[in-house]
């Protein structure tokens, strides 16, 4: 056996050498324990219907949003099928069952139906384009921070262990020369962008009213997983079908031994009611409007008050403005909230709807051209996720779970590597350190 497998064995069976094996091993062990953990997870996305066809006369977005659930719901079943069977191929033939294509249709249908409905928000989406534009153009901002040089004096011990001195420079603040332009042309137009704005009164326009809905649990058959939420009240469930029970306690708590009472299963079976992002986002933009309709009556005539320009030399690097740039401040925050908001309610539907229409042309097997055919199951599950993240951002449901196991081992192993070496570098058998 050569001298160097010899010294190797010597080494590994020391303190030192055992201290780098154990941290390997308890790096690789963790990694190996997060990384299952992380598979798991990631191999069981949730699934559970919506229950519409229990909620008595629901509107365009009742539906549109218990569409976008279902169409997503129908692809991480596929998923969770596909996982399963260790085969996409499952995935994809569980999707070409026809409950994706019927989803997708019908996200597609009442997503331009909503659209339809919100048209009012969306001419007031762009008059809050304009004011905010012509608000942002009413002011320009530029700063300059001033620095002096300053020499300093400090001492160090050369090789010889002699201690000497040098000069040294550096630079120090001094101060900030603020400057503000004020255009009154964008400024005038911003005033009549901000008049535009205040004609219309979001509380009076198109309100979803989801809150008003409440889905109820099925404890009798509750088989949302065969025949969907579309199926009528009742039905029996085919054999080997899972309740809304099941689907609950093996898909979202991914605990087999769970009891899922009929309050827990009542208010996951209702989130995407409550977690719809058009809601909040509406209500969100009247929150603005209201803002700005108070700020406005002074806001306006302060900001045309103001010279055409300003210059303040402060010893901080932020500065106020003048008043007639804090009323205009004020004027474009709420006006953005208002813009932000709706701007992304309806940007989200418009692109939900066409996903829509992607995914019900996969449920019959046509693909997109530029995918590669290796990777249709995990972007069909990205799309169909993406919709779901966008259309309710708060959702409890954990829809965004997919991660890269070699990355999770490689940096358990680096920390089991580092933890190893730690305990070489202090132990006293090492040589490295002098105790």
């Amino acid at each position: 056996m050569s001298d160097w497998i010899l010294d190797t064995l010597h080494f590994l069976q020391s303190p030192p050498g055992v201290g780098i094996c154990s941290g390997l091993a308890t790096g690789g062990l963790g990694a190996g324990i997060a990384n299952g953990i992380q598979q798991r997870e990631a191999n069981v996305f949730p699934v559970l219907y919506s229950g519409i066809d229990r909620v008595t006369e629901p509107n365009n977005a009742a539906r549109f949003y218990a569409a976008c659930s279902d169409m997503t719901m129908a692809v991480t079943e596929a998923w969770n099928a596909g996982r399963a069977a260790k085969k996409d191929e499952a995935m994809l033939k569980h999707l070409q069952g026809g409950r994706l294509t019927r989803y997708g249709q019908e996200v597609f249908v009442q997503g331009k139906l909503l659209l339809g409905e919100l048209q009012q928000h969306m001419e007031l989406l762009n008059v809050l384009r304009n004011a905010v534009n012509e608000l942002q153009g009413a002011w320009e901002y530029d700063s300059t921070d001033n620095y002096r040089t300053e020499t300093y004096t400090e001492t160090y011990t050369d090789s010889d262990g002699n201690t000497q001195t040098r000069t040294e420079t550096r630079q120090v603040y001094e101060d900030t020369d603020h400057y503000f332009t004020f255009d009154r042309t964008s400024a005038s137009r911003a005033c009549a962008g901000v008049d535009a704005v205040l004609t219309f009164d979001p509380h009076a326009m198109y309100e979803p009213k989801l809150g008003a809905y409440e889905v109820e649990p099925d404890t009798t058959t509750g088989d949302a997983g065969t025949g969907g939420p579309y199926r009528s009240r009742g039905s029996k469930a085919a054999p080997g079908s899972r309740t809304e029970r099941e689907y609950v306690r093996d898909t979202v708590l991914e605990d087999r031994k769970a009891q899922v009472s009929d309050q827990q299963l009542t208010e996951f079976l209702n989130v995407w009611l409550q977690f719809a992002n058009l809601s909040g986002a509406l209500a969100r933009t009247s929150q603005g409007v209201d803002a700005l309709r108070r700020a406005a009556p002074q806001s306006k005539p302060t900001m045309m008050e103001s010279a055409p320009s300003y210059h303040y030399n402060t010893t901080s690097t932020s500065h106020s403005g003048p008043i007639g740039y804090q009323a205009a401040q004020v004027m474009l925050d709420n006006g953005q909230v208002a813009f932000s908001n709706l701007n992304d309610a309806l940007s989200t539907i418009g692109a939900c709807t066409a996903r829509g229409e992607l995914l019900a042309k996969i449920g019959r097997g046509e693909f997109p051209e530029d995918w590669e055919a290796e990777k249709f199951a995990e972007k069909t599950l990205d799309v169909a996720v993406e919709c779901y993240l966008a259309s309710f951002p708060d959702s409890p449901l954990k829809m965004d779970q997919r991660v890269r196991s070699s990355k999770t081992l490689w940096t358990a192993l680096i920390a089991g590597f580092l933890g190893g070496l730690a305990g070489l570098l202090i132990h006293p058998q090492s040589g490295l350190v002098t105790w």
